[in-house]
């Protein structure tokens, strides 16, 4: 059941940056057919759809980006101007470095970096990572960039761990179904690791 619901723990963090910023997250939550009080039950968990719709409804309220999850929001329309930017690069690595770049003349933007060592691979992203919030929204520009990489390179990129900068939280048995691989807690860095892609 794990692999086709999403935990209350990610519903809550996705709301975060909303609820900080003074949204009414009621109006969310019916628009995603997510009854509020389910956001007391640490239990919990939605389907995909539920959680897809809520993400969507977030994107049109805060119209940004980061869903008010960062202290600077990103403009509706960065990802993509960051995807044209990195398509036709001569491979994944000079792809990665670009949309670094791009997003490194953003203020508050995430920093990240791909790091070769071998025949491994390493994307980072650095950053404070205190909050439950800044940890989602760094664990979903992971989540997201894997995907897209392994789009460009037309395969899935299989990862061999995934490493996060902070302890274990009580929901750490959602992160390998997320990423597909070990997860270790507690590392030097937020990164997942993976050979080489070209």
């Amino acid at each position: 059941m794990g692999r086709r619901t999403v935990s209350v723990h990610h519903v809550r963090a996705v709301l975060a940056g909303a609820r900080r910023g003074g949204v009414d997250l009621v109006p969310l939550l019916q628009e995603a057919q997510i009854p509020p009080l389910l956001l007391g039950d640490d239990r919990a968990r939605v389907t995909p759809a539920q959680f897809a719709r809520l993400f969507r409804a977030l994107y049109r309220t805060t119209r940004d980006e980061f869903l008010g999850l960062s202290a600077v929001p990103s403009r509706p329309g960065t990802f993509a101007m960051m995807c044209y930017a990195c398509f036709g690069c001569r491979d994944l690595g000079a792809a990665v470095e670009r949309a670094a770049a791009f997003y490194g003349l953003f203020p508050g933007g995430p920093e990240l970096a791909l790091e070769v060592e071998g025949a491994e691979a390493r994307f980072t992203v650095r950053g404070e990572l205190g909050r439950d919030e800044e940890r989602f929204l760094s664990e979903c520009v992971l989540a997201i960039w894997h995907r897209l990489s392994s789009w460009m390179v037309g395969r899935r990129i299989p990862l061999t761990t995934a490493s996060f900068a902070y302890p274990a939280p009580p929901h750490e048995g959602e992160y390998g179904v997320l990423f597909d691989c070990p997860v270790r807690f507690g590392a030097e860095r937020t990164a997942p690791r993976s050979t080489r892609a070209g």
